[in-house]
């Protein structure tokens, strides 16, 4: 069973104010995973992340931040 959903998205850089494509292999990297652990998803792949979600409900959602703070604490049971 996977532990995370990473989801690829843009986000607006917090130091340039400038929008970023961040891929969801980014966003592993980011948050220091195994890649192993994870399904990659793009945040228009509405059916694969709600499939990833029923099928692994204790899945973590992992995305691009604002703020740049990438630390697995915190983001338990947050979700999206």
């Amino acid at each position: 069973m996977k532990k995370y959903l990473c989801i690829g998205e843009n986000v607006i850089s917090q130091n340039d104010r400038e929008h970023h494509y961040i891929n969801p292999h980014v966003v592993a990297r980011l948050y220091g995973v195994d890649p192993k652990d994870c399904i990659f998803a793009n945040d228009h792949d509405v059916i694969l992340i709600d499939q990833a979600i029923k099928y692994n409900p204790n899945i973590i959602e992992l995305r691009p931040r604002y703020d740049g703070n990438y630390k697995l604490s915190g983001t338990m049971g947050e979700g999206k």
